[in-house]
């Protein structure tokens, strides 16, 4: 009892905290709690919403209140809506870095994304990656069009890499540092574990910056 306790106040106080800043922002909100299984209720009650926010930075404290790390894939798996992991720290960016392969799923990440009109006045990075030239086939033309269609600035980065496509991503996100990183499912190149793969899992733990996950 006393646990339990403890663990709804310390939920009140999340809430109150998060109802002081959305009031400071000007931004219209409804807070609730609710009890039971993470990822089960975050999934149900997603369908309130158009977007999960889901932080995702581990504690190790007792008092974490952070989603681990399977937790969110079970998220990411499930949800109806796209899903954006976000860690503690945020980058001053001007621009989004969105890991695109050509596929479906790809395809439909990004439509996702842009349908949401999220940082639509920033530049959107569209990378593609490989283990060599040959393997380069993605058509872009169609994404950029698409984009351009929605009034983005797009910058098209193609190129190879010997590294494993979590520490090629990494590298990427550490250099450019970018407000938001687009990841779809990567059916067709050496990243079509991305969804939810040993990349994801990794990007999940090392990345600082905002991932966009749609199933």
């Amino acid at each position: 009892q006393i646990v339990l306790a403890e663990a709804e106040q310390r939920l009140a106080e999340v809430l109150k905290g998060f109802e002081n800043h959305c009031h400071a922002a000007g931004v219209a909100h409804k807070t609730f709690g609710t009890h039971g299984n993470a990822a089960d209720r975050l999934t149900e009650h997603a369908q309130r919403a158009d977007l999960l926010v889901v932080g995702r930075k581990r504690q190790e404290s007792t008092e974490s209140i952070s989603p681990t790390t399977d937790t969110l894939e079970q998220i990411i798996k499930r949800a109806v809506r796209p899903v954006v992991c976000v860690s503690g720290l945020t980058y001053s960016a001007n621009s989004v870095l969105v890991a695109y392969d050509g596929s479906p799923q790809a395809a439909r990440t990004l439509s996702a994304f842009v349908g949401l009109g999220l940082f639509a006045d920033l530049t959107i990075r569209l990378v593609t990656i490989e283990k060599s030239l040959g393997d380069l086939a993605y058509d872009t033309t169609l994404a950029s069009e698409f984009l351009e269609a929605h009034g983005f600035k797009i910058d098209v980065t193609c190129f190879t890499s010997n590294e494993s496509p979590s520490d090629a991503l990494l590298r990427l996100i550490d250099e450019t540092q970018p407000a938001l990183v687009v990841l779809g499912a990567f059916g067709k190149s050496w990243l079509r574990e991305v969804f939810v793969g040993s990349v994801t899992t990794t990007l999940l733990q090392k990345s600082h910056a905002p991932l966009f996950l749609y199933h």
